[in-house]
């Protein structure tokens, strides 16, 4: 490669360059600024010659090895040093990196260092940020650290650095903003001249070994002190109350065994975007002072022994769009409160406004971290609760959830079909309920989903297999043992066959559309060749919801001399019929049943077939006043109560003159969704 002797810049960053970097790359001598960040290059650095007037050296995030090479310290004009994200190892040798005594960014974070950090680092008096993270580093820390006044960060997280903090003179850094020893083994207090640093912003103290209580010195941070034996949380709140400033508290796996703060004085934290409370086994119910966290986004209280109800002042965070507070004891209804939380039915981006988080948020297990609260998923997890009742039908609503985890709860009654609506569900979680029914077919509109279950549950019928439902294992769906399918052990017969097209889906109503395949009549010619004889409405389908709505569907049968629809008591029931006598739709609305039934109109049949019924249909209909028979001036051959129930096949509950053609009649008992 031919030397270009008057080059000064040069920047191959975010490329898809491999193999080694070519010697001769740098042997311009008015070479300034080298930046070959986000490449592929790999080989080890002794092939990199860093140039005589070099001010900055970037070639992080490759996969280069091996150790730092004596020629970069030659390089006594560098100011920023920043090889992150790489398989560098070795041990950094004071006596070779006191020669960079310009350096204003030394940033090795993301390797594979070991070893003490150097007493002689506190002779770079220009450093301003120091980041050694990710690493295997060991030993105390250095009290000459204290020397470098100008250290604005210093990120030491995820080593096997230990002894005290107190260590370093934290007062004579006065222009830090961000301290960050997340996952160490340092012990002992958190020192009070850390609350000095009158700049101090962001500080993480996690998953440590520090003692006592929270100093009411602590200031407007960022705060994380998650895992650490802290205690009194009471006292602590309190002194967090103080903070108008602070946005983010992470207190996770201290204050064990505590009592939620209870005190409605509490009404700091106006500017509260990020509260994680969880592994702590702290008792107690959902404060009131939580409902005036206007701005909070994220609230995680998972793995506590929080006890009762969740309230319905949930509603007020019109914030919040990641709500996780599974494995507690929380126990009622899940409150249609939350199903009215502004951001998780619409996150607009008058509400999202992506701000910058001074500590990376890590998450689950440190295996992702988060440099904006709008990065986290839209989520709301009750799993491993006590909840019971129905799922919501108004559950729709939540249109941007990307993860919805009801499992391990009491739940029971069907899975809404609502459901369908949130279009942007990854993760959908129902298992370990008493849920009944069928599985929705229109579940395959879900084209994201990557986590499927629903096992353990009472569902029948056969399972999906369109959309990201086929590609989900057998224990997404164990436990049902009236399930078939393709993908289960039990094989789908042909009455357990069934398609639901959801067309659309909107509150109050429901547009659908059904297709019932296989049994049932002959369709039979009259004498003039028509092909439908006197072709009719025959079934009613019962579907039950936990609050009278109203539901549209369309209907495709022909209704010849049809002049009105059938009459059922106590509903409303406009039923549209085309002049060629087809159905266009039907509404009904029950107003007084006990039990807020929805009755729809299916599918059709001869009106040669008569009509068996069952003892507990017949009580049913009773129960509402509708065991009388069903329009007898539209079916009149109709002479016990009509019913059915959504079902996974044609009801072929026929039985035609001469010759029993009941194929297939589940009995009423199996099928209502309690």
């Amino acid at each position: 490669m031919e030397v270009m002797r008057n080059l000064v810049v040069l920047n191959t960053s975010n490329n898809s360059f491999t193999g080694h970097i070519p010697p001769s790359l740098c042997l311009s001598p008015s070479l300034a600024i080298l930046d070959l960040c986000y490449n592929q290059l790999s080989g080890c650095l002794l092939h990199l010659v860093i140039a005589p007037r070099s001010e900055c050296s970037k070639v992080g995030h490759n996969n280069l090895s091996g150790t730092l090479p004596v020629e970069l310290f030659h390089a006594t004009s560098l100011e920023h040093l920043s090889f992150p994200n790489n398989g560098l190892q070795g041990e950094l040798d004071g006596a070779s990196i006191v020669k960079l005594s310009n350096l204003v960014t030394l940033d090795l974070r993301e390797n594979k260092f070991s070893g003490k950090i150097p007493r002689s680092i506190g002779q770079l008096k220009r450093l301003e940020e120091l980041y050694l993270g990710n690493n295997n580093m060991s030993g105390e820390l250095p009290s000459t650290l204290s020397n470098c006044t100008h250290l604005m960060v210093i990120d030491l997280k995820i080593n096997n650095l230990s002894g005290e903090l107190g260590t370093v003179n934290f007062s004579t850094l006065q222009n830090l903003t961000r301290l960050d020893v997340l996952r160490n083994n340092f012990s002992g207090i958190v020192p009070e001249n850390i609350y000095s640093c009158s700049n101090l912003i962001a500080l993480r103290v996690s998953l440590n070994h520090f003692h006592g209580e929270i100093s009411p010195r602590i200031g407007n941070l960022h705060l994380s002190l998650a895992r650490n034996p802290f205690t009194n949380i009471t006292k602590a709140f309190h002194v967090f109350n103080s903070f108008r400033n602070i946005t983010t508290l992470i207190i996770t796996e201290n204050f064990v065994n505590e009592i939620m703060p209870q005190d409605e004085t509490l009404d700091g934290f106006q500017n509260l975007q990020f509260l994680n409370m969880a592994d702590s086994s702290l008792t107690g119910r959902l404060p009131v002072w939580l409902s005036k966290l206007r701005k909070l986004k994220v609230l995680k209280l998972s793995n506590n022994r929080l006890t009762g109800p969740m309230p319905g002042w949930i509603n007020s965070l019109h914030s919040l769009f990641y709500l996780g507070v599974s494995n507690n004891s929380f126990t009622g209804h899940i409150p249609i409160a939350l199903m009215e939380v502004p951001m998780l039915k619409d996150n607009t981006s008058a509400y999202l406004v992506p701000g910058h988080v001074e500590l990376p948020l890590f998450w689950r297990n440190i295996s992702r971290q988060y440099h904006f609260l709008t990065a986290f998923p839209m989520l709301l997890n009750l799993s491993l609760n006590n909840f019971t009742g129905v799922i919501p039908p108004k559950i729709g609503q939540l249109k941007v959830l990307s993860e919805l985890d009801f499992s391990s709860n009491k739940l029971y009654g069907v899975v809404p079909l609502s459901v369908c609506n949130l279009t942007k569900l990854e993760v959908l979680d129902l298992s370990n309920n008493h849920l009944r029914g069928v599985i929705p077919a229109a579940l395959e509109s879900l084209h994201f989903l990557s986590a499927f279950n629903i096992s353990n549950n009472d569902l029948e019928g056969s399972v999906p297999t369109g959309g990201q439902l086929s590609t989900f294992p057998n224990s997404s769906f164990d436990g049902n043992p009236k399930l078939c399918g393709t993908m289960l052990i039990h094989q789908c017969s042909s009455a357990e066959v069934y398609h639901v097209n959801i067309i659309s889906a909107k509150q109050p109503s429901v547009k659908l559309s059904w297709l019932w395949p296989g049994g049932g009549g002959k369709h039979r010619r009259d004498n003039s060749g028509q092909r439908w004889r006197r072709e009719m409405l025959a079934e009613v389908i019962l579907s039950l919801f936990s609050h009278g709505r109203a539901f549209t569907t369309t209907v495709d049968g022909r209704i010849p001399g049809a002049t009105g629809a059938p009459k059922i008591p106590g509903a409303f029931q406009p039923l549209d019929l085309r002049s060629d006598g087809r159905g266009e739709s039907s509404r009904f609305y029950l107003e007084n049943t006990p039990r807020n039934l929805v009755l729809q109109i299916g599918s059709s049949a001869s009106v040669d077939n008569r009509w068996i019924s069952d003892p507990m249909a017949e009580k049913l209909l009773e129960h509402l006043n509708l065991g009388a028979p069903v329009a007898p001036d539209i079916f009149p051959t109709v002479n016990s109560p009509v019913w059915a129930i959504t079902h996974k096949s044609w009801l072929g509950v026929a039985d035609r003159p001469g010759r029993r053609t009941v194929n297939h009649t589940p009995t009423f008992s199996s099928l209502l969704c309690r």
